[in-house]
């Protein structure tokens, strides 16, 4: 009777591996519950192949740091071929090339469709509020240009221009995973509203509820490092100052001469304000980041602030904000030149 067990283990060991005799979840079970370093291959179902420096798990996931970078991406295990990873690299295996990865995933990914998607609201909103200044037909003139000029679809064809001329494929690979894992699609789930009217609305009277009951102080300085790691303070003056302009140049043609200043000398005591600008718009970031995070644990945000810390994230942080900021100036160039004549037919109608 022995011989015939005997048999089926060796079968059951050359067909199947080790899976039979660990199963998935023991494979995983096998791995380490803190960050040692051990190079290690983990091929992801989508493909990709990954040479890691750390591999361990935490719960129900797995955190890979590639090799040669200093953040962890956190994976759930059904994302991972796990038959075929973990083992050792051979010897003196390096990356493969990256291949460019298409930039129109990555910007879909990155949630920036969502935030451009918003721009021409946040413009028209701020139109609105000196509508009952404005003639009816200057005022409808104004809404149109500024309707057409901040259209979604023009803005994303030249965010995606730029980002096609600034993105190199290691980068760019590097990024799609972080956005294509768990934590990183649940990231961009959150901030895809951060400029919706709704969003702004909550986040005023949350905080008049931090108060009342601030933060612990570690997710305090978390909120800090991300917000200093992506220059989110800084980023949120420029496109409040990019659209203030363009709305209160809009609103020329409602001022009387006496009282009208002209776009520079607007720019120039704006300028002039920046730094209370600044420091307002830092505290309003990092209530705004507050709320957006609430619901992203302390390891998680921990995890998000040292991927924008890393050099990976520094640099894609970078290159989506220019991407905006292109977009965003020449929607507002456009709507300039628009608004330019809408103005002049106005007062030569006025004058007739």
């Amino acid at each position: 009777m022995k011989k015939p067990i005997l048999l089926f283990i060796l079968i059951s060991l050359f067909f199947g591996g080790y899976t039979p005799v660990y199963g998935v979840e023991g494979i995983i079970n096998h791995l380490p519950t803190q960050p040692i370093k051990k190079p290690r291959v983990v091929y992801l179902k989508w493909g990709r192949k990954l040479l890691c420096d750390y591999v361990w798990r935490d719960g129900d996931t797995i955190f890979l740091v590639v090799h040669g970078k200093e953040f962890a991406i956190g994976y759930d295990p059904k994302e991972i071929d796990v038959d075929r990873s973990f083992g050792t690299p051979p010897k003196g295996a390096a990356p493969k090339e990256s291949k460019a990865v298409p930039v129109v995933a990555l910007y879909e990914k990155s949630g920036m469709e969502a935030l451009i998607n918003q721009i021409g609201g946040l413009y028209l909103s701020g139109l609105a509020q000196h509508q009952s200044k404005l003639p009816p037909e200057l005022f409808d003139a104004l809404q149109r240009a500024g309707r057409d000029a901040y259209q979604a679809a023009k803005m994303r064809k030249q965010a995606l221009a730029i980002m096609k001329n600034s993105c190199d494929p290691e980068l760019a690979q590097e990024v799609l995973d972080w956005l294509l894992s768990p934590l990183g699609q649940k990231i961009t789930a959150l901030e895809s509203i951060q400029f919706s009217p709704k969003t702004l609305q909550d986040v005023q009277s949350f905080s008049k509820q931090l108060q009342n009951n601030p933060p612990p102080q570690n997710r305090y300085s978390l909120v800090q490092r991300l917000d200093a790691a992506t220059g989110a303070s800084e980023k949120n003056v420029e496109v409040a100052l990019a659209i203030l302009v363009q709305t209160a140049t809009a609103m020329q043609g409602a001022i009387s001469k006496g009282e009208k200043i002209s776009v520079e000398e607007m720019r120039r005591q704006m300028t002039l304000r920046r730094s209370q600008l600044e420091e307002n718009a830092k505290k309003a970031t990092e209530v705004s980041l507050i709320y957006l995070y609430q619901t992203l644990t302390d390891k998680e945000l921990e995890r998000y602030v040292s991927f924008s810390e890393s050099e990976t994230g520094t640099a894609y942080h970078k290159m989506a904000f220019e991407a905006l900021m292109g977009a965003l100036s020449g929607a507002a160039e456009e709507n300039e030149k628009a608004v330019s004549k809408i103005l002049a037919d106005h007062a030569r109608r006025k004058g007739g």
